[in-house]
C-alpha cells in the first residue's frame, strides 16, 4: 500500500474519531433531541468508517464515494457557520481542522501512486 494511502486512512479515521469526542456535547440537549441526533449521527458515522475501511482495503468505488458525500455535505457545513454566526468556538475549530483533514486525505488518495494501487486492486 502507498504511503498516500496509508497517510490518508489515518487522517479519514482522526477525523472520525474527533466526531465522536464532538458528538458527546448533544447530551446537554433534552431527551428526544439526544436519541434523534445520536441515532442519526450513529448511522452516518457508521457508514463513514466502513467507506475509511474500503478505502484502506483499497476499494476504488469507497475512493470515488468518500469525495462525492464530503462535497455533498460541504452546503451542510456552511450552513452550519452561517446559523452560528462563524463563531470562533472549540466546536467550530475542530469542524474545520476535520475539514480540512479530510480535504488533504482525499488529495492523497487520488496521487498518481495511489491511483495506481486503487486500479490494482
Amino acid at each position: 500500500k502507498p504511503t498516500t494511502v496509508s497517510a490518508a486512512v489515518v487522517m479519514l479515521w482522526i477525523t472520525l474519531i474527533a466526531g465522536v469526542v464532538w458528538l458527546w456535547q448533544f447530551v446537554r440537549y433534552g431527551p428526544a433531541l439526544i436519541a434523534i441526533t445520536m441515532t442519526v449521527v450513529t448511522v452516518i458515522w457508521l457508514f463513514t468508517a466502513y467507506l475509511v475501511a474500503m478505502v484502506e482495503q483499497g476499494r476504488n468505488w469507497a475512493r470515488i464515494t468518500y469525495p462525492v458525500l464530503f462535497l455533498l455535505g460541504l452546503p451542510f457545513l456552511a450552513k452550519a457557520f452561517y446559523t452560528n454566526g462563524w463563531q470562533a468556538n472549540i466546536a467550530m475549530l475542530s469542524v474545520i481542522t476535520q475539514t480540512v483533514l479530510q480535504a488533504v486525505a482525499l488529495t492523497l488518495v487520488f496521487a498518481p501512486t495511489s491511483r495506481r494501487w486503487f486500479r490494482g486492486n
